[in-house]
């Protein structure tokens, strides 16, 4: 999952090349909302309740086709939900959002999964390295954009959450409860709560102290701490590495790629505008006939029905070597 400044930027660079017609007008009245959407997919992997079985972090495990599930339905079915409803604009802005979710983890996710190692490994240790290299692999793609391009809005999910105002977030939770957990009870519980860790943790992970705090921990004889380490954006990391081409080969296929990342960036921008040019010649009401036509990719091996077990070439080399400046000179 590409960090929250990463699907932002994709997101706001596609609104920056006008997008034309409704879909344009549709955004732009419900701009918070559209953002929120954009990193919608992810929300229920913070419900971190316990026991795992007791939480969502499987609804978003299927929405990303972790396990080749069909990614486009649940897409399609909030999509007829929304536009059942009076403020059915406000809902599709959300939706529009998340439809560049789709597009952008679909496209970064292969080469992320390939340069971090094999992330659902039955190995624990080998799982823990790879699930600490995908994070800091993210966090530096996110502090890299930062680099190259200033974002002021949004700046964070609680910044968002405040700009969507009482009608948005009124949105929010009828959408949530009704649109996604069908009225079940407990997983709108446990929605909620997974809405309000994401909010605080990704506020939490641009703060330098618990940073140093789990820095020493790790230190002191604690190496899984790394795994929340790689989320924090003050940790020294050396973006120079983004300035040569990056080697890597599709998890799934073997295809090699040879890209800066600036490029596999634009390719996410081009992806997300040609969807929304494709919205913009239909009406809204035509929009589920047009999505019943996309291809469900699998957001992480970016294939249509492919499960990650299918993923089988990984980098060998320690990307943290090249990324962290405490390890470049050892």
């Amino acid at each position: 999952m590409p960090k929250e400044f990463t699907h932002w930027h994709i997101a706001r660079q596609a609104l920056k090349r006008e997008i034309p017609g409704e879909v344009g007008e549709i955004i732009a009245s419900n701009l918070a909302l559209y953002y929120i959407g954009a990193i919608a997919h992810d929300i229920t992997f913070y419900d971190l309740s316990s026991p795992s079985e007791a939480n969502l972090e499987q609804m978003a495990n299927q929405l990303h086709g972790v396990a080749g599930e069909n990614t486009v339905a649940p897409l399609l079915e909030i999509m007829e939900w929304a536009l059942d409803q009076d403020d059915h604009r406000a809902h599709l802005a959300f939706l529009l959002g998340m439809l560049t979710h789709f597009v952008v983890d679909s496209t970064f996710h292969p080469m992320v999964y390939y340069m971090s190692g094999n992330y659902f490994a039955q190995d624990p240790e080998e799982r823990d390295k790879a699930v600490f290299r995908h994070r800091l692999l993210e966090t530096a793609i996110d502090l890299w954009l930062k680099d190259v391009e200033r974002m002021d809005y949004p700046s964070s999910l609680r910044q968002l959450w405040r700009k969507s105002g009482v009608t948005g977030r009124g949105v929010f939770k009828r959408l949530i409860e009704q649109g996604v957990c069908k009225g079940d009870i407990s997983k709108i519980a446990h929605f909620h709560k997974a809405w309000r860790n994401h909010r605080l943790l990704q506020t939490v992970f641009g703060w330098s102290t618990p940073w140093r705090v789990l820095s020493l921990y790790r230190r002191f004889g604690h190496p899984s701490a790394g795994k929340l380490e790689a989320l924090f954006y003050s940790q020294p990391l050396d973006l120079s590495y983004f300035k040569a081409k990056l080697d890597w080969r599709h998890p799934v296929t073997g295809d090699r790629h040879d890209m800066m990342i600036g490029a596999l960036y634009d390719l996410c921008v081009t992806r997300v505008i040609s969807l929304f040019d494709q919205l913009g010649l239909q009406s809204p009401e035509k929009w589920p006939l047009l999505l019943q036509e996309f291809q469900p990719l699998s957001l992480d091996s970016g294939l249509p029905y492919v499960p990650v077990a299918n993923m089988k070439y990984f980098r060998t080399e320690p990307i943290e070597h090249c990324l962290l400046r405490s390890l470049k000179h050892e």
